[in-house]
């Protein structure tokens, strides 16, 4: 996925406009079926604000804000200043952690990241290509295209689970709009 691509995806999906370190983990085809996906935020909302790990450790507030419709066992989410939509399966990991598998359209690839339940937030954490290759074990399980990478095998939750002790905290949360 070219980095434009990947910035625009990211953006709509967090609404966060802020350059990554390199592109996230990625699939041609989807590795959780429909049938896997869960209502995530039927508990906390469908309309967020988002923020981003600031380098002082403080949450910082986007203008923008997100909406996420459910269809069928997945996400339509849609940023509140721009018209393209995005698909967000989430699968469940374990208690209160799930993989958010997106879809900008139907001819690109799946993108992947993790995210948590917790005080009434989502925080998210995407799993960059940079963060992957700095653990051998879950570097082997990666091809690495340039600033890309995508998944090599049969991925399932033991491989993101795997993959997110690599990762530092959250870099993104969703808070709930009252």
């Amino acid at each position: 996925m070219p980095h434009s691509s990947h910035s625009r995806t990211i953006a709509l999906l967090i609404a966060v406009s802020f350059m990554l370190a390199g592109c996230v983990l990625q699939s041609q085809t989807a590795l959780f079926p429909e049938t896997k996906g869960v209502e995530a935020l039927a508990s906390i909302g469908s309309r967020f604000t988002s923020e981003s790990l600031g380098k002082d450790g403080t949450w910082v507030k986007e203008e923008d804000e997100i909406t996420f419709t459910p269809s069928g066992n997945h996400y339509v989410a849609q940023n509140t200043k721009e018209k393209d939509t995005i698909t967000i399966l989430f699968a469940p990991l374990d208690a209160g952690r799930f993989v958010m598998q997106a879809q900008e359209a139907k001819d690109k690839p799946y993108a992947y990241m993790l995210a948590e339940i917790a005080d009434g937030h989502v925080l998210m954490s995407p799993l960059l290509c940079d963060d992957l290759k700095a653990d051998v074990a879950v570097a082997a399980e990666v091809t690495f295209q340039g600033s890309d990478c995508f998944v090599k095998g049969a991925w399932n939750g033991d491989s993101f689970a795997r993959a997110a002790k690599v990762l530092g905290p959250a870099k993104m949360r969703l808070t709930p709009v009252k």
